[in-house]
């Protein structure tokens, strides 16, 4: 009995490696928490900012079952039979000596293996899962492929939803504001609408309280984060884009997508939590997810900018959502009287030469009905709250006929919080007050018959910038306010010369900022009068009139910082725009190596014939073999040196040359044609044109790319036939690899003899296509930012929830407390004599 016991164990342990997801608080009981069944993801942002140090954030993120209070919790009572491969008794286990580190080893669940440490209740069980099922009770599984990491999983999850997230339509609401809660997504309320400027609840409860925040100060060595007023170290300010400290990420420069104004955190570098807890830096963005925010936005509008297409769906939803209207009947109606034989948008073509559509558009050729005949209301307002162009709500009466619904969509009454914009008081004459609204009639704008919503953003857009800058102030109460006199409205000195106008005659922005004597502002040198908050640096605006603020993001006294490695890489990192020097980090390297210790085995192609990515430790090939991939037939090849070859060119009249790269194995003399990389140390402008050259070949240089260059994305052909045979896989994205002096880079051999085929390594799989094929896009958004899994006998689609969301389908967001915790970690190093 023990010797079959023993082969079970030994069998088991087998089986479960593959399975390697650590469940923590797993036995929890049923009602006493509503944090279950944790994995912990070990995720890590790593990176380096031009003329800073290395940075890596460890990050420790839980993703956990985490239901609603108002949801079943879900946890099963009793394990999943066909799961399990044996069940062992704590007593078991005991009596053949296994200790709680070899229950870790075949996967057991964190809270179990620790019960068994304690051996408090010798009757306790362990279930040994088949594969590829975990958990206490043997109930979960992923949809993935089971050899996954659970980080890799995420990755995973998040690229397939990045594919996909133009046609997701559901998304994440904020429900612990009581007055704005029961509007479904994308109307409902989000975390980042609190404290932004705007009024997303009725009785402006989202916007309480928060001009307190205006008003914090921080230490002389702490950096004033922009919006929100945390203070962090300033240490932490400007020490690279893949360390996100603010809330709001304006310690860290930022960039504007091209031709849109889509502004852009740099979120790619970092974890999916992190990215979803950045907000905007300024009042007045729209939250695009992700760490993307749009600037000054003022929805509906018919442009989209938001690479999720948040903005688009948001503007839809403002002119047709009627879900607080009761009867389906009115709804319909209402619908028709709008929307009927009208569109949003135009039609054409965009600066890409891509076609673009009216976002609304709708044909047809019955009548509709009248709302007398199906409202029981005396009016209908669109949208539930005032949220047009972030202001406004349209009301229209229901005694309204069909046919003035056909000239005109022009509203009855046009309603705004005039908290929120008291100088539209000034104004218009307020006919009546409507749910805490006043209301006016549009004639006070000269709106005269809106034929369609084209017009009506005509007429009202201008209104968010207007409300949001000027004020009727005649003076400031709090003396710590700047007071705007032509816009009589009172900020924050906080606010001024910060790169952003809050003032509707920009009195803000034109102020001589140096007289206020802040240390940590920034002094342009081209206009001595500007001293810029350090927001105002890197926000890709031109603040400085020679651009300096955007120049020095991430230097030190005005110089602008190149480390060795990037010197004469082929990457242009500093540009000679500020300084009357006609220099870059790429002038004068024609006596620069190609292949030196920074360069050596980076995976990215310095030298013309490559040599720099010869012989590398970590390569797959043999001695003077390159790895070549064949993508069609999910082949990888190994290619000698001596079997490559640059076709001679005749075009060497014109710079750069083109060149044509190709492998052959064949026993003819092509050397009338083509040029051996094996005759030759180096290959050079010189050889492919047949120029005589004094050049001796010690070593090879740097070649511009301005004379001839050719991309690791050009494919290595065949002779004779010239068809594509591979492509060489070296890193396809150079800039993003760091470049250090290691030691593997000091050498010219590989570390170990390595002995492939010659010619065909092995045929590849793709592994993303491999583990995502049959996932849905409803499978994949299903848990919104959570990890998707399949529980029980019924397979029953289940969802893991970071800490900043919560419910069955991770849909609400959390409450947050930010806090930035950073452990600082020195390398000691010792010289020796």
């Amino acid at each position: 009995m023990i010797i079959i016991l023993t082969t079970t164990f030994v069998l088991s342990l087998c089986i479960s490696v593959d399975t390697s997801y650590f469940i923590y608080h797993s036995t929890i009981l049923q009602g006493s928490s509503r944090i279950y069944d944790c994995l912990y993801a070990h995720l890590v942002d790593s990176g380096k900012a031009l003329g800073k140090v290395y940075l890596q954030s460890d990050n420790l993120i839980p993703y956990c079952r985490r239901p609603d209070e108002n949801e079943e919790q879900g946890k099963l009572r009793h394990p999943v039979l066909e799961n399990i491969v044996q069940t062992y008794s704590f007593k078991q286990l005991k009596n053949e000596h296994i200790t709680s580190e070899e229950l870790l080893q075949w996967f057991s669940p964190i809270d179990i293996a620790e019960d068994y440490e304690r051996f408090i209740n010798e009757s306790d069980v362990f279930h040994n899962c088949s594969i590829p099922w975990f958990g206490s009770m043997c109930e979960y599984r992923f949809v993935f492929d089971e050899k996954l990491s659970f980080e890799t999983i995420i990755d995973m999850t998040k690229a397939k939803q990045d594919g996909i997230k133009r046609n997701i339509s559901h998304g994440t609401c904020y429900q612990f504001l009581t007055n704005c809660s029961g509007r479904s997504w994308p109307l409902c309320l989000h975390w980042s609408d609190i404290c932004d400027g705007k009024f997303d609840c009725l009785d402006g409860a989202d916007e309480e309280f928060c001009d307190r925040l205006e008003m914090t100060k921080c230490n002389e060595n702490e950096y004033r984060c922009h919006y929100g007023g945390q203070c962090i170290p300033r240490s932490f300010l400007k020490d690279g884009t893949f360390s996100i400290d603010c809330l709001d990420g304006s310690d860290e420069g930022e960039y504007i997508l091209l031709n849109t104004g889509l502004r852009i955190s740099n979120c790619e570098s970092n974890t999916p939590f992190r990215c979803n807890e950045i907000i905007g830096r300024y009042p007045n963005f729209f939250q695009c997810d992700e760490g993307n925010y749009i600037q000054n936005s003022a929805l509906p509008d018919s442009r989209s900018v938001c690479a999720n297409e948040k903005d688009k769906k948001v503007s839809i939803a403002l002119l047709t959502n009627m879900e607080h209207i009761l009867s389906i009947d009115c709804q319909k109606a209402f619908y028709c009287a709008l929307h009927a034989n009208r569109t949003f948008g135009f039609r054409g073509v965009d600066g890409s030469s891509e076609e673009i559509f009216p976002i609304l558009e709708d044909i047809r050729n019955e009548d509709c009905e009248p709302l007398s005949e199906h409202c029981e209301s005396e009016w209908l307002v669109i949208p539930t709250v005032p949220k047009l162009f972030d202001f406004f709500q349209f009301v229209y009466f229901t005694n309204r006929s069909v046919d003035d619904f056909k000239i005109s969509i022009e509203p009855d009454l046009v309603c705004f919080p005039a908290k929120a914009c008291p100088v539209l008081l000034m104004e218009i004459r307020p006919i009546q007050h409507i749910n805490g609204l006043t209301c006016f009639s549009p004639v006070n704008f000269s709106v005269y018959k809106l034929t369609d919503f084209n017009e009506v953003f005509s007429a009202f857009a201008h209104y968010n910038y207007y409300c949001r800058t000027k004020g009727i102030d005649l003076s400031c109460e709090n003396s710590t306010n700047f007071y705007c006199n032509e816009s009589m409205k009172c900020i924050s000195y906080n606010r001024v010369g910060d790169g952003h106008v809050d003032c509707y005659y920009g009195e803000d922005e034109q102020f001589n900022t140096c007289h206020l004597n802040d240390s940590n502002r920034f002094q342009c040198l081209s206009d001595p009068t500007k001293c810029l908050l350090e927001v105002a640096m890197g926000d890709v605006t031109e603040s400085c009139p020679d651009n300096e603020d955007e120049l020095f993001v991430y230097t030190q006294e005005l110089s602008v910082l190149i480390t060795y490695p990037h010197i004469c890489d082929r990457d242009e990192d500093m540009a000679s725009y500020y300084y009357p020097l006609n220099e870059t980090d790429e002038t004068n390297c024609q006596w620069w190596p190609c292949n030196n210790t920074y360069t050596r085995c980076d995976k990215k192609l310095d030298c013309s014939n490559g040599i720099d990515e010869l012989n590398c430790p970590d390569s797959n090939c043999s001695l003077n073999e390159f790895e070549c991939h064949n993508g069609t037939l999910g082949r990888s090849y190994c290619i000698p040196l001596s079997n490559m070859y640059d076709k001679y060119s005749n075009s060497c009249d014109t710079l750069p040359v083109e060149r044509s790269v190709y492998f052959y194995n064949g026993t003819d003399d092509i050397s009338e044609d083509y040029f051996s990389w094996n005759h030759s140390q180096c290959v050079s402008l010189e050889k492919l044109c047949r120029l005589n050259s004094s050049t001796t070949e010690n070593i090879c240089l740097y070649v511009s790319i301005y004379y001839f260059y050719w991309a690791i994305d050009y494919p290595t052909k065949l002779i004779p036939n010239d068809d594509n045979f591979c492509r060489h896989t070296f890193n396809p994205f150079p800039e993003n690899t760091p470049r250090f002096l290691k030691t593997s880079r000091l050498g010219y051999l590989p570390s170990s003899p390595v002995n492939h085929s010659k010619l065909v390594l092995s045929q590849t799989a793709n592994p993303t296509k491999r583990v995502l094929t049959g996932i849905d896009t409803e499978s994949i958004s299903y848990c919104h930012r959570g990890i998707l899994a399949l529980q029980g006998s019924n397979q029953t689609k289940t969802c893991f929830c970071p800490p900043n969301y919560f419910g069955s389908q991770c849909q609400w967001q959390n409450q947050r407390v930010s806090l930035t915790i950073q452990i600082v970690w020195r390398s000691v190093t010792f010289q020796m004599a």
